[in-house]
C-alpha cells in the first residue's frame, strides 16, 4: 500500500483507498486479515476509477460507495469482485465533499457551493434538494469559508443510531 486515503471496516470486511497506486482497493477479511479482493481498475472507462475522493468511502448494503468525479461508485462485495454500480449525478451537484446512497433511490450529500448544508440527490426523479441552514457560530463569515464546517457521513452496518 502506498497512499491509503481511508480504511473502513465491519465485523467481516476491511477495505483500504488508496489514491496513488495501482491497486485502488483492498478489501481484507476478518478476523485473518487475508486479502480477499482488490480493484486495479485507473482510467476514463466506464468501470474505470478516474478522480476518487478517499474520504467518501463508505459501507452500504452489500459492499461499499465512493465518489469518482460526479459518479458515485457502488461496490459489491457478496457477489463476483468485479460488480460495480455507478450513478452518475448530474453536473448541478458541483464538486462533491461527501455523499453516501441511502437507499435505492436517494443520495445525501453535502457541497460548499450550496446554499444549505447538506442535500439529497432522488435517482428516480433526478431532483436535487439542498436542506439545513449553515450553523450561525460565527458572525460575518464569508460564505467561501463554508469548508470550515466538515463532517463525515455515515450510515452504521448495524442500523443503529448513535
Amino acid at each position: 500500500m502506498y497512499f491509503v486515503r481511508n480504511i473502513i471496516h465491519t465485523e467481516n470486511f476491511i477495505v483500504t483507498v488508496d489514491t496513488k497506486s495501482d491497486t485502488i482497493f483492498r478489501v481484507f477479511s476478518l478476523p485473518d486479515l487475508l486479502l480477499i479482493n482488490s480493484i486495479e481498475r485507473r482510467g476514463r472507462g466506464p468501470n474505470e476509477f478516474n478522480l476518487i475522493n478517499g474520504r467518501s468511502l463508505r459501507f452500504c448494503g452489500q459492499g461499499f460507495n465512493i465518489l469518482d468525479m460526479l459518479k458515485l461508485r457502488i461496490i459489491n462485495l457478496k457477489k463476483s469482485k468485479d460488480q460495480i454500480f455507478t450513478i452518475t449525478l448530474p453536473p448541478e451537484v458541483g464538486i462533491i465533499q461527501d455523499a453516501i446512497l441511502i437507499n435505492d433511490s436517494l443520495i445525501l450529500g453535502y457541497n460548499f457551493d450550496f446554499t444549505k448544508e447538506f442535500f439529497y440527490f432522488n435517482i428516480k426523479s433526478n431532483k436535487i434538494t439542498q436542506f439545513e441552514d449553515y450553523p450561525s457560530l460565527l458572525n460575518n463569515m464569508p460564505s467561501v469559508h463554508k469548508s470550515i464546517y466538515l463532517k463525515n457521513i455515515e450510515i452504521r452496518p448495524d442500523k443503529k443510531s448513535g
